[in-house]
């Protein structure tokens, strides 16, 4: 199996309804990452073209950069959790890519060096 991977940053707010502090309102900077992945290559020797790869991702990511996730209408009154926001993330992605020999996308997010969070699906339509 052949996998392009990309990250990216986008900083972000969100507030969730638990007691503490991230009950408040407060920002991320978060580290976006994709990774797509098919049992074939192109004649040129290539999963995907990486400039189509890099231009969906980057305008997914500018939709959520410095916006409050509360109020995004992807999370349609889910929680803005790290997990839903990879859910979110992989949605939008899989909706946009041309997915030729793409057979699987990955979406992680970290909000900290040491947490992050993934979600995974086989992209079929």
């Amino acid at each position: 199996m052949y996998s392009v991977t990309l990250r990216k940053d986008v900083a972000a707010k969100h507030r969730l309804r638990v007691e503490g502090p991230e009950s408040k309102l407060h920002s991320h900077a978060y580290v976006v990452e994709v990774k797509v992945s098919g049992a074939k290559t192109d004649e040129s020797g290539f999963l995907i073209d990486i400039r189509e790869l890099e231009q969906v991702f980057g305008t997914i990511l500018s939709e959520f950069s410095d916006a409050i996730l509360n109020e995004d209408e992807g999370f349609a009154g889910d929680e803005p959790s790290l997990e839903n926001f990879c859910h979110v993330v992989w949605r939008r992605m899989r909706g946009r890519l041309d997915v030729k020999r793409v057979k699987r996308l990955a979406v992680t997010i970290w909000e900290s060096p040491t947490t992050s969070a993934s979600y995974e699906g086989l992209l079929q339509r």
